[in-house]
């Protein structure tokens, strides 16, 4: 499925034909529900979910928000049990006011939650619990575990942010510290990929003040028995990662913007 003139559509595989699900010309992001038996769709007012053959699933729910909320780019990941999802605000942290996290029952049941500052829901990164929190990716684990990314205005500087892992209660609702060995350093990135397997948690990101002095940060979890590697690639600046289906290899890409012909990976650093 993708993204065409704000349009979903449906290429089948292997033949290649195209099917156009929606009309509505106005959608921003999408995801497959877990069983590959629907499509969540979001236009910034609006969530949806429709059946691979373009059929709505029950009605769109209304997430209330006003126009300059509505322009925001968000992603949707769903629960593993397809009940709950989370629309995650990719430009946090740099609009500290703007709604992070938005979640939501798929069947328009209970509150939807809107986080904006995720001091007031449990997070603890600051002295004294100072307002000023911000969200990264959300993300949820093979036994329903919500985790995100989470960062503080004090934690941020012109080069990105420090991030730490939590995991929001959805019963409570609020959140708690993940225990991914906090005392060996920061989990520095807001972006987290999650192995096939489900057994591998990679936690990533950059400092990136310049080409010149950027630091790419690689953390991952063993989900198995909660051993972490850490991985500090100097002077690059990291743009996004693929895991391999067995999880024995990742590829790295580079910022276009800090790439050059002649540059090579040290490989010694990984």
């Amino acid at each position: 499925a993708f993204l065409k003139n704000k349009d979903l559509w449906l290429a089948s595989l292997p033949d290649g034909a195209l099917v156009q699900l929606t009309k509505s010309g106005d959608l921003l992001s999408f995801a497959w529900s877990p069983d590959g038996s629907m499509l969540a769709t979001y236009n910034g007012h609006n969530l949806c979910a429709i059946q691979p053959d373009g059929a709505p699933v029950g009605k769109c729910i209304d997430l209330e928000l006003n126009d300059e909320q509505a322009i925001i780019e968000r992603r949707i990941v769903w629960s593993p049990d397809q009940r709950t999802l989370v629309l995650w605000n990719v430009s946090n942290p740099w609009d500290e006011t703007a709604v992070g996290w938005i979640i939501v029952y798929r069947d328009g049941s209970g509150t939807i939650l809107k986080i904006t500052d995720p001091v007031d829901w449990g997070l603890s990164a600051a002295p004294n619990n100072d307002p000023g929190g911000v969200t990264g990716q959300a993300i949820f684990l093979a036994d329903g575990t919500l985790l995100g990314s989470l960062s503080h205005r004090w934690l941020c500087g012109s080069g990105g942010c420090h991030y730490q892992l939590y995991r929001f209660d959805l019963a409570a609702k609020n959140f708690i510290p993940y225990p991914t060995k906090p005392e060996e350093g920061w989990s520095e990135g807001p972006n987290l990929l999650l192995s096939k397997d489900q057994q591998t948690l990679i936690n990533f990101g950059n400092f990136n003040a310049s080409c010149d002095t950027a630091v790419a940060f690689l953390d991952l979890y063993d989900l198995n028995n909660g051993s972490r590697q850490l991985f500090n690639l100097n002077l690059e600046a990291l743009d996004s990662l693929a895991i391999s289906p067995d999880a024995s290899q990742l590829i790295l890409a580079r910022m276009a913007g800090c790439s050059s012909q002649s540059q090579s990976w040290d490989r010694r650093s990984a």
